[in-house]
């Protein structure tokens, strides 16, 4: 369970991003620790860590028990579209996060 909430800052270079979002594992019930960036090829394009505060998570979902499901982490630049992946707790488990744009990923 998580979102992409988008992109909180490109660079001036022109070579890659910011992006930032939320993720619960709900198996663990525990908030998601690491993040993949992969483009719609599959080709990892960067990571994030979590433990970020987001207060409103739990706030809108009673689910979640934990104000830190934030996380945030960087990607470099690539014309197609970035999709965020949460790394569960199970072995060999990702979750795919729902992107806020309706083109189902970033674009950098």
């Amino acid at each position: 369970l998580g979102y992409l909430d988008g992109v909180a800052a490109k660079y001036a270079n022109g070579r890659g991003a910011q992006l930032h979002g939320w993720g619960w594992d709900t198996a663990a019930n525990a908030p998601v620790d690491r993040v993949l960036f992969a483009d719609d090829r599959g080709v990892v394009r960067g990571a994030a860590d979590g433990g970020g505060q987001r207060p409103d998570v739990p706030q809108t979902l009673p689910q979640v028990h934990s104000e830190t499901t934030g996380w945030q982490g960087y990607v470099g630049v690539t014309s197609r579209p970035v999709q965020a992946w949460g790394i569960m707790r199970a072995p060999a488990t990702v979750c795919r996060f729902t992107p806020a744009s309706a083109t189902g990923g970033e674009t950098m």
